[in-house]
């Protein structure tokens, strides 16, 4: 009976000691904030890297099919960073050798925090466009490559009205064709799922988005308006994200020769996917720990009865 009594207290030491384990390995990855909670996720249709309709890339051999394709743009957190993701068709690779893997593609994020008409700021960082004051922003996040002498101008956090340089941890992955940023929690404040985004995407040349002319050449694309190159009206984004609904086109032809303004970038709605993707994360590590609980009575019944 003792020895019986003894055996069962084994038992339970050694289910207590496989619980302890499992949620030791689940803990350790949040306790690092390595584990991405999913804010925003949206696709976008593939071969409309055409701007509004029209535009063709530079001349260059270096500018593959699809750079400019935007495919797909996800934001998430981790317990630090707000992490924004930028998936093209093609990264086309790091020719030109910047630092963070990527050479071609500049990046904009406008992000509408509170929700409130007109509250934020309209203009756009050298795009040729304007956010719909509908979704004004309160910060603005761009991203580029750092090619020499430009590292500072191509990676920008804007809080209201200051600029913060050197902030963003930016990378590439071109097994997924993505550029990556990591944008501190600390100076854009906590995600949520009421963020709204206005996205554009273009060339990035020194400094400042590409130039689009009438007719593309080696460093310049091509298939602008001439009344809008002569208007000073020409937007610069080869892809955009629009609301389900609208068309690209469309949007990106609203500019006004006449009055000489800019065409109006409307913002992506909210989603509704990060309550989901919060439920998954706690229901999965609590599925995960009573799988690993019950596998391990279950060997140690049986060992236990083939040791009698």
């Amino acid at each position: 009976m003792k020895r019986e009594i003894i055996g069962q207290g084994a038992i339970k030491v050694k289910i207590a000691a496989a619980v302890i384990c499992v949620l030791i390995l689940l803990l350790i990855p949040c306790s690092m904030g390595m584990v991405q909670e999913a804010i925003f996720e949206m696709d976008d249709p593939v071969g409309d890297d055409y701007g509004p309709g029209t535009y063709v890339y530079p001349k260059s051999a270096e500018f593959v099919p699809g750079i400019f394709d935007l495919t797909n743009f996800k934001v998430s957190k981790t317990e630090s960073d707000v992490v924004f993701e930028f998936k093209y068709k093609d990264l086309g690779g790091n020719p030109w050798g910047s630092n963070y893997g990527f050479s071609f593609q500049f990046q904009q994020v406008y992000i509408d925090k509170d929700g409130k008409s007109g509250s934020g700021r309209t203009d756009t960082v050298g795009a040729n466009l304007l956010v719909d004051p509908a979704n004004a922003w309160e910060v603005a996040i761009t991203v580029g490559p750092s090619w020499e002498g430009s590292e500072a101008q191509a990676n920008w956090i804007i809080v209201g009205t200051t600029t913060h340089e050197w902030e963003i941890e930016v990378s590439a992955d071109e097994v997924s064709n993505s550029v990556i940023a990591k944008v501190p929690i600390a100076l854009i404040g906590e995600p949520t799922n009421e963020w709204v985004y206005t996205v554009i995407t273009g060339s990035w040349d020194t400094g400042h988005m590409r130039a689009i002319g009438i007719e593309a050449e080696d460093w310049l694309g091509g298939g602008a308006d001439e009344n809008a190159i002569i208007a000073g009206v020409v937007p610069l984004a080869y892809d955009i994200l629009v609301p389900k609904g609208m068309d690209q086109s469309t949007v990106l032809k609203s500019y006004d020769t006449e009055a000489e303004t800019f065409a109006v970038v409307p913002a992506v709605p909210p989603r509704t996917m990060g309550l989901l993707v919060k439920i998954l994360a706690v229901i999965i590590p609590v599925i995960v720990a009573i799988i690993v609980v019950v596998v391990v009575v279950i060997v140690v019944k049986r060992k236990k009865q083939r040791g009698r």
